[in-house]
């Protein structure tokens, strides 16, 4: 049994603090950003990441970086 990937979607998701809770935990708002080039490589991904953090009110606390794939069995022919 043969089984090929395919990427479906790339998602880049920045981390950004968001002050605390009642309580004192920390509170973190996600910004995502999908359709991301799939020729990025990781330091493009985290310029970019901390460039849009810069246009943001709050501050970037992390960095995460999604790729979706289907897979498929391929029948020998």
């Amino acid at each position: 049994m043969a089984v090929t990937s395919t990427l479906v979607n790339r998602t880049l998701t920045l981390a950004l603090n968001a002050g605390t809770t009642v309580a004192g935990n920390a509170k973190v708002k996600n910004r995502s950003f999908t359709n991301i080039n799939p020729e990025s490589d990781d330091a493009a991904l985290f310029s970019t990441a901390n460039t849009l953090a810069g246009l943001m009110a709050n501050t970037l606390t992390a960095v995460y970086f999604n790729e979706k794939s289907l897979l498929s069995n391929v029948e020998n022919a």
